[in-house]
């Protein structure tokens, strides 16, 4: 029982050090700043904010925002996940296709998101530009971490696989998978997390029918900064939820 106590007091202690603190040290730096400005337009307090959020969460408008949101940053991500897997293997095996996809991944990750967009609204509708945008800006992070984790794997265990006359299938799964998969789950967690991001950031621009990017859209346009502030808030919450909840599958996956 006291190991048992003990194991539980140093997670919560874990967790007041690591996400209570932290926001209690930020809330209260912003509190402290919107009092000095006085301008609730500029920047509303946070009881302000958190009213929003109780009002929002309470109209099924922002449900369906929040969903369709969600849907075009998952779907995104799993069409990536796919893609980088071939194109990741395929880098991984053959250095002079690493090289020749080398130059485009390069301009994707060093142009800014906002060109991307900009250019994706000519080419596409408005519900399938943030899912392109989500697509584009993962690709890169998760074909690099499934290269790195197959150039990675050990020639020894691959020459000895040889020596015993190890089928193509039991060489990726006995061999590969275990060698790829700690660097593409760790790709791919950091990717799932961005492509929130670059999702709600689309949406800003393209303006879908519904999205919380829309919605922050619609709410600076009407000078709702509280609105905007709220928003924010629930995108970052639902896309920690998401990782969490994603980390939690992948981790039980690494186990088994």
């Amino acid at each position: 029982m006291t190991v048992q106590k003990s194991g539980v007091l140093e997670t919560l202690n874990g967790i007041f050090i690591s996400a209570v603190l932290p926001a209690a040290v930020l809330v209260f730096i912003w509190q402290v700043q919107s009092l000095r400005l006085g301008l609730t337009l500029v920047l509303p307090s946070p009881s302000e904010v958190f009213r929003r959020i109780g009002v929002l969460i309470a109209d099924p408008r922002f449900w369906q925002h929040a969903g369709a949101t969600a849907f075009r940053s998952v779907y995104s991500f799993f069409i990536s996940l796919v893609l980088s897997i071939v194109l990741g293997t395929l880098a991984g095996l053959f250095p002079r296709f690493r090289d020749f996809i080398g130059f485009p991944m390069g301009i994707i990750k060093a142009s800014p998101v906002v060109s991307f967009i900009l250019l994706a609204v000519f080419w596409f509708s408005t519900d399938t530009v943030p899912v392109f945008i989500g697509l584009l800006m993962t690709l890169p992070i998760m074909s690099a971490s499934c290269a790195s984790g197959i150039r990675e794997t050990d020639q020894k265990i691959l020459a000895m696989a040889r020596i015993y006359g190890f089928t193509v299938i039991q060489k990726i799964r006995y061999i590969y998978v275990p060698s790829v998969l700690p660097y593409f789950l760790s790709g791919a967690l950091t990717a799932f997390s961005l492509s929130w991001k670059v999702v709600a950031a689309a949406e800003v621009i393209c303006l879908p029918k519904k999205g919380i990017g829309t919605a922050m859209q619609t709410a600076k346009t009407h000078i709702e900064t509280a609105d905007v502030f709220a928003y924010t808030i629930a995108i970052i919450v639902l896309s920690y939820l998401c990782e969490r909840a994603l980390g939690m599958i992948f981790n039980r996956r690494k186990k088994r």
